[in-house]
């Protein structure tokens, strides 16, 4: 599925939502993207988000988010990608550490 598939989705089900006042919401309100495996991709996604919140799941998974309302959008990363990249989130966002 293409990004702009993704959000064509997105916006159906949320007319859907807005069609229905009474159906039940996903037991979640966030959205998490599991395919960051490389340097490259981390950078993007990093810059693309803009103003994150860095946060750690575990001791083996960490993760970048942002919230868009009362959603958020998170980037989860295992630990030996943020060990090499994780120093570099503030350059790319212009964030402190």
């Amino acid at each position: 599925m293409t990004n702009k598939e993704f959000a064509d989705s997105l916006r159906m089900v949320a007319d859907f939502y807005e069609q229905h006042e009474k159906f039940p919401q996903p037991p979640a309100d966030f959205l998490d993207v599991f395919s960051v495996n490389d340097k490259e991709t981390l950078e993007q996604a990093t810059r693309a988000l803009g103003t994150i919140e860095k946060y750690a799941i575990g001791e083996s998974f960490f993760g970048i988010k942002r919230a868009f309302g009362l959603l958020t959008l998170g980037v989860i990363v295992t630990l030996p990608l943020v060990l090499t990249e994780w120093d570099c989130l503030p350059r790319l966002t212009g964030q402190g550490a």
